[in-house]
């Protein structure tokens, strides 16, 4: 949506829309990258995190061997929809499933899942968003919630599409861009996210490779790790899941207002 608002700001005649930034938190942006780092996330991470892997060795051994197959099936997505679905149902099978079987959160690595089909509990956002008076300060008059799942499936074929390619146009154009992840996430994790804006190429990217990775602190403590050049920005936030203002509230507060602000470094 962000990139079809830029293009319209370049036509002569359009309404323009002031676009000054955009933020994608533990998002599928680049899949046929992105799905290279599941059995190193569910292995190797997991020890390092939660002191022990989220999958067997032999489970991990099982999805490496996959990420060749996997990958060659997402490029072949890019250019012809029609094998999506075939990518989609052999990447999914060969890197998630694995970790799925163990019971554990797809969405954060430290718990099970107790709360279906979302795991996280959002019974207390569905009341809130539901009150007539809420309603009504939002302007809005119909049931909210979590996943409108006939919604979801008619993007299904789009979930191997390769949307990073979208990014470089609006950061030369001075739009800033920030990409953060929570750290505990599998579904989306830290570590392919984080590949995924290192290989992006663009003007800046030489001084986005260059740029150190550094503490990021909120109230005195440190809540990320965060690198960033030319107006693009990467953070991995501390102590968080897929659902970085539900775990960590306060600090996706501070991380938003001072990206907005052009503070956030």
């Amino acid at each position: 949506a962000e990139y079809m608002g830029w293009k319209g700001n370049q036509e002569p005649n359009a309404m323009k829309l002031p676009l000054k930034g955009i933020a994608i938190g533990n998002g599928i942006t680049d899949p046929e990258i992105q799905y290279q780092y599941y059995a190193e996330y569910a292995y190797n991470y997991s020890i390092t995190r939660i002191g022990k892997p989220t999958v067997s060795l032999e489970a991990y051994n099982e999805m490496t061997a996959a990420i060749p197959q996997c990958v060659q099936m997402i490029k072949a997505c890019q250019t012809n929809t029609s094998e999506c679905g075939l990518a989609k149902q052999y990447c999914n099978s060969a890197m998630k499933r694995p970790y799925y079987i163990t019971g554990l959160s797809p969405y954060d690595i430290r718990e099970q899942c107790k709360v279906r089909p979302f795991c996280y509990d959002f019974s207390a956002v569905t009341k809130y968003l539901n009150l007539p008076a809420v309603q009504k300060e939002l302007g809005v008059n119909q049931e909210w919630e979590p996943c409108n799942f006939d919604v979801n499936r008619m993007f299904v074929n789009d979930r191997m599409k390769n949307f990073q390619t979208q990014l470089p146009d609006l950061l030369e154009s001075g739009v800033q861009v920030l990409i953060y992840a929570g750290e505990t996430d599998f579904i989306c994790n830290f570590l392919g996210n984080k590949k995924w804006t290192l290989a992006l190429p663009w003007r800046g990217q030489a001084d986005f490779v260059a740029a150190a990775d550094h503490p990021w602190t909120v109230d005195g403590q440190q809540a990320g790790i965060i690198r960033g050049a030319q107006g693009f920005t990467f953070l991995q936030v501390h102590d968080a899941g897929h659902m970085v203002p539900f775990d960590q509230g306060k600090v996706a507060l501070t991380m938003l207002n001072s990206f907005a602000k052009g503070q956030l470094h």
